[in-house]
């Protein structure tokens, strides 16, 4: 028998959600967390995908729906760290001339990586709402999938070393990226204005970026720490001064974001399969929410 609370190690950002877990604000009886340091959350999906490395960790949904593909032994939860609408994060060189979705085939658009979950859900929306072939855009990627066994497809182009994605958009060597937005002159969105809130209005869901894993070995071996960490999440979330009306953590309240991101994955081929919502989930997680 357990004697005293689980110390679990746990690799989690700074937004609202996760600011009140990292300092100690909020806790349960059950867990104990040692907080892994660090200035930016997401150069800790690779270290946890490919080697499990920490307990409990947050990470990007497509990074996930990959390693679950690839029986890696981590299990996802439902709690919500990050979302946002990744349509302004597809940008054009406005000295390039004009670029929208009709005429991006043929162009050359970076991305940090071809399996980042905001180039991903941009995929999705170039294909299957503006009927745009992925294949005849020229990617270029700046880094590996944190997956190790993935591979980029063959119309995909590695930039050279020491390259950064912003300079050479600025510079006219890609044509587009998917980049943070920020205020510039010399850019400009590439999707109609609207698509962003027309794709929420008919899928009823917000894209969704960041939610949390635990390594699925603790999940066997402690099937009441699903229902114990969840408590410690929604602490967070009530401590971090969400509002009331917009509780968007739990399998639920996500459905349709996680269906969309596993089907676009899948489309993508970065998965084998199509893989239903309720397969991203430990059985114990699934109880939880029965």
């Amino acid at each position: 028998m357990q004697k005293g609370p689980l110390k679990l190690s746990l690799a989690i950002g700074t937004t609202r959600q996760a600011r009140p877990l990292r300092n100690g604000q909020v806790s349960v009886d059950s867990i104990e967390l040692d907080i892994v340091p660090n200035e930016r959350i997401y150069p800790l999906f690779r270290p946890m995908v490919r080697e499990q490395k920490f307990d409990i960790s947050e990470m990007a949904v497509v990074t996930y729906i990959m390693a679950r593909d690839r029986n890696k032994p981590i299990s996802l939860m439902p709690a919500l760290l990050l979302a946002w609408d990744s349509h302004p994060h597809l940008v054009h060189n406005v000295a390039k001339g004009k670029i929208t979705p009709a005429n991006i085939e043929g162009k050359r658009v970076g991305v940090r990586s071809y399996s980042q979950t905001t180039g991903c859900w941009n995929r999705g929306f170039l294909q299957n709402d503006f009927g745009v072939d992925l294949s005849k855009i020229k990617w270029v990627t700046f880094e590996d999938a944190h997956v190790a066994e993935f591979r980029d497809p063959p119309f995909v182009e590695r930039a050279a070393e020491g390259k950064v994605i912003r300079d050479m958009l600025l510079a006219g060597e890609l044509h587009c990226a998917i980049i943070a937005p920020e205020p510039d002159p010399r850019l400009a969105d590439v999707y109609p204005p609207g698509a962003g809130d027309d794709w929420e209005r008919r899928n009823d869901c917000h894209p969704v970026n960041h939610m949390m894993c635990v390594r699925t070995e603790l999940l066997d071996r402690h099937p009441w720490l699903a229902a114990d960490l969840w408590q410690l999440v929604l602490k967070g979330r009530e401590a971090g001064g969400l509002p009331a009306g917009k509780d968007r953590y739990g399998i639920a309240a996500n459905y349709n974001a996680l269906a969309l991101a596993a089907k676009y994955a899948h489309q993508q081929g970065l998965v084998s399969r199509l893989y239903a919502v309720e397969e991203l989930f430990h059985p114990a997680t699934l109880k939880v929410f029965a």
